[in-house]
């Protein structure tokens, strides 16, 4: 029987720094996890407090996330995303390119 895993309101980038890289740490255990026991992932809501970018670069920070986010990609795991408001005004690079290649819901 397929597992699926659900997250929601993440909220990577808040300014406290000691606790976002508790934060990020935390999660990319779930995702470890998820990339071994599950089949599908479902991100409910802001995975990042705020996404900026340009049509060719990645903003810095996180990539360590993206990267576990490819990982499930590259194992075939489904991702599906339900955007909440930050998420949902991201661009090309996030929806088209996204390193989880995740399916978007509206």
């Amino acid at each position: 029987m397929a597992s699926t895993f659900f997250i929601s309101d993440v909220h990577l980038g808040t300014p406290q720094i000691k606790l976002e890289k508790e934060k990020e740490k935390r999660l990319l255990a779930f995702l470890d996890y998820v990339s071994t026991y599950g089949e599908r992932l479902v991100i409910v809501g802001d995975l990042f407090d705020f996404w900026f970018e340009y049509r060719t670069v990645i903003p810095r920070g996180y990539t360590s996330v993206l990267c576990a986010l490819n990982q499930l990609r590259t194992l075939g795991k489904n991702c599906t995303t339900l955007p909440a408001t930050t998420i949902s005004g991201c661009g090309i690079t996030w929806k088209k390119k996204s390193a989880a290649s995740c399916t978007w819901i509206r």
